[in-house]
């Protein structure tokens, strides 16, 4: 950080002395929010930073504590032109701060991040909330005018509303407003008036109203319920006190958590919005959507600002795989973007919620999963996801306010899915309609199951409530629950293959198991899923008993490796090829090394021209064979793209003559295709194209003719899927 120490100064006394070490300080301890960046503007500017930093940070101080302390670490000056005012790029702030401003300070985005080595884990700027921070800032311009604002931010435990109005918060300041936060807790729920109450007492602390200003604000409550009489005087003085600190400067009013508001806080909140239109005040309330159950109070009053048209209303959605990365990125300090795999399977278990993302990441590094060495981060490679305490613990609360007999029926769901239907789920229990109906309620009221937009199906909340859940089953639990599961999805006739799979792996049941992941591997690569498809086989290779075909196996294993990687796929089917050598099954050693051959001719590796001819020179005593076509379909492609024409034609035509002979008809329609590219060489172009053109129109008029094509056909180049291995 460029700082002036104070032998740079003129004339020190005792004063600026003790001022230098008191900045000195507060730089080194990471207190100060707004990083000083002289830029070659003069020191009295930068004094005035720091004085103005320094404040905003005793104003935190009274706020309750309601911002922590940044934890002890440098901080780093960066150029103005790195420098972010709520929204990058954008300039909602620019005319609220003033341009000549701009260059000198900058505030940290979001939750404040620890680096490394710290003792928590937690992002440093706020990600995916560009276009919230605009909104807020229009209703602080809207509000500099004159014209009262009110937002209602909704959101799901975690997803970042305390975060998004932290920064908001931050910028207000910056920008001369003044921000006074009150919360709502659990615990104080019934205490009227509590967050108001505070954030009064709040501005009494930072002289913003005078002693018996607040006083004047009578009766004010120190307990038990408020007399009806007296709730219209009271809350007119409340808004008169609000208005009086609105004069000299915007006010910002922050109350969160209103789903734990009492009836007179939210009976106030509904009151203000109408009584400070015209007043420069911005009032903000904040609440989790998955605490709001069909009959909770704050309900109606939500209703009743919509209706009324006097509160806007934003609803935090979840981060999606980019913004995860990015969260992934800034909290662990990678000087590149997390490994694909390790963002996919945070997402995937986070769900997009930034309080879980921070919370795995810390519980990994805490458990050994996640470690730093020399600055670089180690684990991210290969992640082992924990189930974080702080999300088990919350879990767990609601959790235990279930009967015995709610729980039992919950931790079959769990064995289930993420989603699971009804029936099902009501046979797998042996509970009756009427019975599952309660205990669903009671877990949808424990805001630990959803129902779904799907007839008859529900959802645990979160991928993470579900796993914590399944954390109070023991393993021999957990396999007889989906042995019974596995067996009525089977007896229902109505479940797919991946379901299969996954109930009667987990069960241990390996016959069923086994035949389960090759109809789910079959599936998969009907709908071009290649790599789901070649997860499913590499656990029926795994799975084959002593009587399966170890080979056919490795067959179709190998052509899945190649349509997810090509180069893994020419390994495999070599490995293949080499088996059946050895094996003496030629007709399958044939196969291999066709497809071999078919993979380095895409890739242009010189060796095809030697397996495609070994592939023919086994298949060729078998007599005409699908396998020899495709081999001879790949050979004439080799020429054609090696400009050797006479060979090419005289394979092509021997491919094409078995192709037709077998019914391959695909396989000849591309064939076909080849060979007109072959006989343009040495005629007239124009010729040529027209010849092609007709060939080309027949091709497209006999694949329409098709009403399948052959699952082992290739159309001019590539490799298509194969049914039963025996092609591409």
């Amino acid at each position: 950080m460029t700082y002036f120490p104070r032998s740079q100064r003129r004339r020190p006394n005792l004063r600026s002395r003790h001022l230098a070490q008191e900045e000195e300080r507060d730089v080194r301890e990471g207190a100060i929010d707004l990083t000083l960046v002289y830029g070659g503007r003069s020191r009295d500017l930068g004094g005035r930073c720091l004085r103005l930093a320094r404040r905003c940070r005793r104003r935190r101080a009274d706020d309750g504590g309601h911002q922590p302390a940044r934890p002890r670490q440098p901080v780093l000056a960066r150029p103005a032109s790195q420098l972010r005012l709520g929204r990058p790029g954008a300039g909602p702030w620019d005319a609220l701060i003033g341009p000549g401003n701009r260059a000198d300070l900058e505030w940290p985005l979001g939750s404040h991040g620890m680096g490394k080595g710290s003792q928590r884990l937690l992002c440093p700027t706020l990600i995916g909330r560009d276009e919230q921070l605009a909104v807020l800032a229009e209703l602080l311009a809207g509000a500099a005018r004159g014209q009262g604002q009110t937002i209602v931010i909704g959101g799901e435990a975690g997803v970042g509303k305390t975060a998004l109005i932290r920064t908001f918060s931050e910028n207000a300041r910056a920008a001369a407003s003044r921000v006074l936060v009150g919360e709502c807790t659990e615990i104080e729920a019934r205490s009227p008036l509590g967050p108001f109450l505070h954030i009064v007492e709040i501005a009494r602390r930072s002289s913003l109203i005078r002693v018996e200003d607040a006083q004047r604000v009578a009766p004010l409550p120190q307990g038990g319920e408020i007399d009806a009489t007296t709730r219209p005087r009271l809350y007119q003085g409340i808004a008169r006190l609000f208005a009086g600190i609105a004069r000299t400067a915007s006010l910002v009013i922050v109350v969160e958590d209103l789903h734990w508001a009492d009836e007179a806080t939210l009976e106030l909140f509904r009151y203000l919005p109408r009584h400070t239109k015209a007043e420069r005040i911005i009032l903000i309330g904040t609440y989790r959507t998955d605490e709001l159950h069909r009959r909770h109070v704050l309900r109606p009053v939500l209703a009743d600002l919509a209706a009324a048209r006097s509160a806007r209303t934003m609803e935090l959605a979840a981060l999606d795989r980019g913004a995860t990365g990015r969260v992934i990125r800034e909290t662990l300090r990678l000087s590149r973007d997390a490994p694909a795999a390790f963002v996919d399977a945070l997402y995937g278990r986070c769900e997009g919620n930034p309080f879980f993302i921070e919370e795995t990441l810390d519980a990994m590094r805490a458990r050994g999963a996640l470690r730093e060495r020399d600055g670089e981060w180690l684990g991210v490679d290969s992640p082992e996801l924990s189930l974080p305490d702080s999300v088990r613990d919350a879990v767990d609360r609601r959790y235990g306010l279930l009967s015995d007999d709610a729980k039992r029926v919950l931790r079959i769901a769990a064995v289930i899915g993420q989603r699971f239907e009804f029936d099902l789920l009501a046979m797998v229990a042996e509970i009756s309609r009427e019975g599952l109906i309660e205990v669903l309620r009671s877990a949808i009221e424990a805001q630990l199951v959803v129902e779904s937009d799907e007839r008859g199906s529900f959802a645990f909340r979160h991928s993470l409530t579900r796993e914590s859940v399944l954390a109070d089953l023991l393993e021999p639990e957990r396999r007889d629950w989906h042995r019974a599961i596995g067996l009525a999805l089977e007896a229902s006739e109505r479940a797919g293959p991946e379901e299969l799979a996954y109930h009667f792996d987990a069960a241990g049941l390996r016959e069923r198991a086994f035949r389960a992941h090759l109809g789910a591997a079959e599936r998969a690569r009907a709908l071009a899923a290649f790599v789901p498809a070649r997860d499913h086989l590499r656990r029926a290779v795994e799975l084959a008993g002593p009587d399966d075909d170890a080979l056919r196996l490795d067959a179709e294993l190998a052509q899945a490796e190649a349509w997810v990687d090509p180069s893994k796929g020419e390994r495999a089917w070599e490995a293949v090829a080499q088996q059946a050598l050895t094996a003496d099954r030629t007709l399958e050693a044939g196969q291999a090394f066709a497809y071999v051959g078919a993979l380095q001719v895409h890739s242009g590796s010189p060796r095809a021209l030697a397996n495609l001819s070994r592939a023919i020179e086994l298949l060729e005593p078998l007599g005409p064979t699908r396998e020899l076509a495709h081999a001879y379909d790949y050979l004439t492609q080799w020429h054609l793209y090696n400009g050797e024409r006479e060979a090419g034609l005289r394979v092509g035509s021997r491919g094409l003559e078995i192709a037709e002979r077998v019914g391959a008809k695909a396989r000849a329609i591309g064939m076909r295709v080849t060979l007109a590219l072959l006989e343009g060489d040495g005629r007239d172009s124009a010729a040529v194209r027209h010849d092609q053109i007709v060939v080309f129109r027949a091709a497209i008029d006999q694949i329409n003719a098709l009403e399948r094509p052959s699952p082992g056909a290739s159309v001019a180049v590539g490799a298509g899927p194969l049914k039963g291995a025996t092609g591409p």
